[in-house]
């Protein structure tokens, strides 16, 4: 509806990315096995993997947009590009030959993961607020990630927390970007009213000159 509202991309692509790291994670979890995709068991080991590179994507979509890249770190932003690029030749490749593609992909999730915390924080160094917001949801989600690693490596108890991690995680993150994109509409409607206020004081100004002439 904001988007709608708006026409701001930014709403879109967080809601593609919602919704790609909800399917992953159903993949995960064996949901999507039992209500989406059936008997597949090809989708089934495939899935996880495409959904989780579906959501970078987007991700890196997210935080050109949120984030302004293009103007404040061109370099940075050329790199966000490449790595789109790669996550959706992963993708194709996933979905053709998952075993060769599987170390691949497994190496680019986490490069691409750790260039969006660079290009966030760096970001948040030139004082872009709504930077601050995306870093915490980043690193929260990361730090979730990580706890459910951990975890299946023996290195971690399991618990509820522990199992549940990267849900917890990502419902957390969702809300922080929930809150950026909030910020990002205030400074938008900011903008708004301020550049209106200087287009009526403009037209006054001019209407108060033409007057003049004629006095």
């Amino acid at each position: 509806l904001l988007f709608v509202a708006l026409r701001d991309r930014s709403y879109l692509y967080y809601v593609l990315f919602v919704c790609f790291t909800g399917l992953s994670i159903a993949a995960a979890n064996g949901l999507g096995y039992e209500f989406l995709w059936g008997n597949s068991h090809y989708w089934a080991q495939i899935a996880t993997l495409i959904s989780a590179n579906a959501a970078l994507i987007f991700m890196c979509v997210f935080a050109r947009s949120i984030l302004d890249t293009r103007e404040l770190t061109p370099r940075l932003d050329q790199l966000l590009k490449l790595a789109i690029g790669i996550e959706f030749a992963l993708i194709v490749s996933l979905a053709v030959a998952f075993k060769s593609a599987l170390q691949p992909a497994l190496i680019a999730m986490p490069a691409t993961a750790i260039l969006v915390m660079a290009t966030a924080i760096t970001i948040a160094l030139k004082r872009k607020r709504s930077a601050i917001f995306f870093i915490a949801a980043f690193a929260v989600l990361c730090i979730a990630v990580l706890v459910s690693i951990l975890r299946s490596f023996g290195i971690l108890p399991t618990n509820s927390f522990t199992v549940n991690g990267a849900q917890f995680g990502s419902a957390i993150e969702m809300l922080l970007l929930a809150f950026a994109l909030a910020d990002r509409y205030n400074i938008l409607r900011s903008e708004k009213a301020k550049a209106q206020t200087e287009a009526l004081q403009a037209q006054t100004e001019a209407a108060g000159g033409y007057v003049g002439m004629y006095l």
